[in-house]
Order: structure tokens, then C-alpha cells, then sequence
């Protein structure tokens, strides 16, 4: 086994492991296609001072489904409702403005990013 694929290996079987870091969500695409599936919310946040001595704070989300878990390709505005506390995370064009992409190699992982909604 070379160090590439061990590392893809361990990214799928040890960093994303659902069975311990992942929660269920309800994923609905254009309000009409839905599907249960059991994701990881990473989520970051940021803060900062201006020059003028103010500090600017900031959120970063994202959801990291199996690509095994969606029947179809993610896109922008779909809605992810987090059944923890029903809050609803809207999909949101990465920087390079694709729809959604992988977070490994093998594509294995939907990473998408999200706003809170609700």
C-alpha cells in the first residue's frame, strides 16, 4: 500500500466516520427530493481586529456527506435540516463557484458549504 492511498483510506475510514462524529439530517433538494443521511458538521469560527482596534468575528460551515448517502448531485440552495435542533443550513457556491466538491481524492465525500438559515 502506498502512502497515498493509505492516507485516502484513512481520511474515509478514520477522520470521516460517521458512526462517531456524524449526526442525522435531512437533506431536500429544490423542496422536492429528500434524503435521510448521517453527515459531519465542521464548523469554524474566525475572528479578527481591525486597524482600528474592532474585533470582526466570523463563521465558516460546512456539511460532509458520503457520496454514498445522495441519490443525486448537491446543489446550490438545496437545504439541510439538522434533526439535533431543526435548524436548516442553506447550500452555498464554494469560491471557485461549483456546485459542490469532493473532500478526498478517491470521492468518497461531499464537502458543501452552508449558511445557517434558521
Amino acid at each position: 500500500m502506498t502512502l497515498k492511498t493509505q492516507i485516502e483510506s484513512d481520511v474515509a475510514d478514520v477522520f470521516f466516520n460517521t458512526d462517531d462524529f456524524g449526526e442525522t439530517c435531512t437533506y431536500k433538494q429544490n423542496n422536492q427530493t429528500a434524503a435521510t443521511v448521517t453527515a459531519i458538521l465542521d464548523q469554524r469560527e474566525f475572528v479578527s481586529e481591525t486597524e482600528e482596534g474592532f474585533r470582526v468575528r466570523a463563521e465558516k460551515c460546512d456539511w460532509l456527506i458520503p457520496e454514498a448517502d445522495l441519490s443525486f448531485t448537491p446543489r446550490n440552495g438545496d437545504r439541510i435540516t439538522r434533526a439535533l435542533d431543526s435548524s436548516v443550513y442553506e447550500v452555498l457556491p464554494p469560491d471557485d463557484g461549483k456546485q459542490s466538491y469532493m473532500l478526498d481524492e478517491s470521492g468518497h465525500v461531499y464537502r458543501l458549504h452552508v449558511k445557517r438559515v434558521t
